[in-house]
């Protein structure tokens, strides 16, 4: 009698039907990781855009809110001229903000503008008489346009309302726009 040897390992039928169900397999597993990994990427990028137009829009609002007291077109220290929406019907805008400004309680200026200095990088920034230095309302990483600041005065004894509104976008490609309105408070 013949005694059969045990044998141990794979045959090379199960071998191959192995690579090729990895062979099939793994192309499937691979597209859908890098589906993942780019609609992250995407999440990301919105979530950088609604946090920079967050804080921006937040930054302004707060600061008009609790400072302005009146709009003029123009401001030549230490003197406004040109003051805008102070009669009822009265309307006012600016595509950049360059020629919008908003005097505070101390009778200093402040305004908020698109920079356009670098077109790569254009910013919401913000300046006041009181720091010589222009503040960035956002970081590099995003890019502003469409930026535009009005006024309308819709009666006689109520304050102007202010509205503002520009487009956040990521370099990835994804945007967002922005639009708030604010109603002086210390007019």
């Amino acid at each position: 009698m013949g005694m059969k040897k045990k044998q141990y390992g794979f045959t090379l039928i199960e071998m191959i039907i192995v690579i090729v169900v990895i062979g099939l397999v793994l192309p499937a597993l691979i597209s859908v990781l890098f589906t993942v990994v780019r609609q992250q990427a995407k999440i990301i990028a919105l979530q950088e855009i609604k946090n920079q137009g967050d804080n921006a829009i937040s930054s302004i609002e707060t600061v008009i809110k609790s400072q302005a007291i009146g709009i003029y077109s123009t401001y030549l220290d230490p003197d406004f001229s040109g003051p805008q929406c102070n009669t009822t019907g009265a309307i006012y805008s600016s595509s950049t903000g360059d020629d919008f400004y908003f005097k505070d309680k101390n009778g200093k200026q402040f305004h908020f503008y698109l920079n356009n200095v670098d077109p790569n990088d254009p910013y919401i920034a913000s300046q006041s008489a009181l720091s010589a230095s222009v503040m960035k309302l956002n970081n590099s990483r995003v890019q502003i346009s469409g930026f535009s600041i009005s006024c309308k005065k819709t009666a006689t004894y109520s304050a102007p309302i202010v509205t503002i509104s520009f487009k956040v976008a990521h370099k990835e490609g994804s945007s967002m726009n922005y639009q708030t309105r604010i109603k002086l408070r210390n007019y």
